[in-house]
């Protein structure tokens, strides 16, 4: 119910989504994988098979999604930057163990990063008593403005965003 006031409570000013309750993070993930077409050749596919397969193998399947539990808060919104707005995507998961789902979310970022997970673009801040998360890439790749990956863990849930101020603010 978007306008109870506990959820109206989790949303930033800037933003507008969807609650849904009865899926989660595998179910996301399920529906992705059936988006593909088997050998097939388009972009999509390939980019998405590519991107999941690289996700698995760091460990999506076998020690992020199994601590993730059905429920799941979809935010969309917008962050004002420099006279532009920038599209963001905000997830809520909850969990039963937030910090080791965060944890192994770090451990498969670091693994696909390799020697950048260690770099000035992996940042950890808190934020209150929570530790929030985020990438950054460098500023000459124009993918910068568009996503800054960022997650954090909060009592039974995990928040994951693509936009660092947008994902604070729901944190």
């Amino acid at each position: 119910d978007a306008g109870s006031p506990a959820n109206d409570d989790l949303r930033p000013l800037a933003t507008s989504g969807v609650m849904i309750w009865n899926t989660g993070g595998p179910d996301l993930i399920a529906w992705l994988r059936s988006l593909m077409v088997p050998g097939s050749r388009d972009m999509l596919t390939q980019n998405l098979e590519s991107a999941l397969k690289t996700l698995d193998e760091a460990g999506l399947s076998s020690k992020v999604l199994p601590l993730l539990q059905d429920g799941l808060a979809v935010m969309t919104g917008v962050e004002e930057r420099g006279g532009q707005s920038v599209p963001t995507l905000t997830l809520v998961l909850p969990s039963n163990d937030p910090t080791g789902a965060i944890d192994a979310l770090n451990a498969l970022v670091k693994k696909i990063a390799g020697t950048w997970g260690d770099s000035k673009y992996f940042t950890t801040e808190p934020l209150g008593e929570t530790p929030v998360y985020s990438w950054s890439w460098p500023p000459a790749l124009q993918i910068a403005t568009l996503a800054a990956p960022t997650y954090g863990a909060l009592k039974g849930t995990v928040v994951i965003g693509t936009n660092k101020e947008f994902t604070m603010q729901v944190i």
